[in-house]
């Protein structure tokens, strides 16, 4: 069993306060064989003095992680009003639920580590408007993990929208309302990651809401005993009844590790859609097990019409976990 609670809004604009709870079930023999299951339970609840009622969050969790055979379920609710200032939530007054199941044989031959086949299923239902808000379907019928760490994967979406607003995807370019389905296909690689260098493509393609789409995504890291560091770009060509656009993304990563218990990670990330520059650095200090410290700064900068960047905003973090033993 666990819990946990936040107090504060980051704006200072109000207040803001959040209690959850939540119970794991495990077993490593499950019906006397060396398979494991799990079932979690969770809940929380915020208060925020203008949204009342409706402010909670729960679901359930079943889990089957096992070798060659694995599955997921999840299921939960979150409230229109729930409200985690000190955390996120992804979308409100939905219903959530979740599942996933593959298997995974191991062919012991041509230098193939593992094999997976896997089907994926994530669906939004809407509260307020009674029906589903976005439905998507993935399917991997070709995912090859050889012995040196190489993976080839190959996976197919089927995605469904229903817009009860239109949108703003682009500058100028709005999506109206309506129900949009339409089909993906993907293509990946990732090199050896036993070695120093590493490389990942990603290429995907297919319809997307009135038009189509293609992304591109290429990234190439480097790590030794104490370092870690990669650079990755992005480009997305997107082309709807309502007009085209480019955008391109470029993220840095720079992991550094002082000791086992002590380490700094910073991610940089620019967008040419918002023109904005984005750093978070985090310190992480282990005291001991269960115990940590972190230390978080967050700061934005804005692209103007000079083409200069200046500064946009600055957040300052520090946040200990504490693990009672009883």
């Amino acid at each position: 069993m666990g819990a946990l609670t936040t107090l504060g809004d980051p704006s200072g604009e109000s207040s803001n306060s959040l209690l959850g709870v939540d119970m794991k079930l495990a077993s490593s023999s499950f019906l006397g064989s060396d398979k494991r299951v799990s079932m979690q339970v969770f809940g929380s609840k915020t208060e925020t003095p203008e949204l009342i009622r409706d402010d909670t969050a729960y679901g359930v969790r079943l889990s089957y992680p096992n070798d060659r055979i694995t599955a997921d379920y999840e299921w939960q609710q979150i409230g229109e009003n729930y409200n985690p200032e000190l955390g996120f939530v992804l979308r409100n007054g939905v219903r959530k639920t979740s599942f996933s199941g593959g298997l995974n044989p191991r062919p012991e031959k041509w230098g193939i580590r593992r094999m997976r086949f896997e089907t994926e299923f994530e669906q939004y239902y809407n509260i307020a408007q009674q029906t589903v808000e976005t439905r998507q379907v993935e399917f991997s019928p070709m995912r090859f993990e050889f012995d040196g760490g190489e993976r080839l994967d190959y996976r197919i979406t089927s995605q469904l929208e229903r817009l009860f607003e239109p949108f703003e995807i682009s500058d100028g370019v709005f999506v109206p309302t309506g129900e949009y389905s339409y089909w993906t296909q993907r293509v990946s690689y990732r090199s050896r990651p036993t070695i120093p260098w590493q490389f990942d493509v990603d290429y995907e393609f297919g319809s997307f809401y009135s038009g189509d789409s293609k992304q591109l995504s290429t990234e190439v890291s480097w790590r030794n005993s104490s370092i870690s560091t990669s650079a990755e770009l992005r480009q997305y060509w997107v082309d709807l009844q309502q007009g085209s656009f480019r955008t391109r993304l470029a993220l840095l990563r720079f992991d550094y590790s002082f000791s086992p218990l002590t380490t700094l990670s910073s991610f940089v990330q620019y967008d040419t859609e918002s023109q904005n520059i984005g750093l978070q650095s985090r310190l992480r200090w282990i005291v001991k097990p269960g115990n940590e410290v972190f230390f978080v700064v967050n700061h934005a900068w804005q692209q103007d019409i000079f083409d200069r960047f200046a500064a946009l905003t600055t957040d300052v973090r520090a946040k200990i976990n504490y693990t009672f033993r009883f």
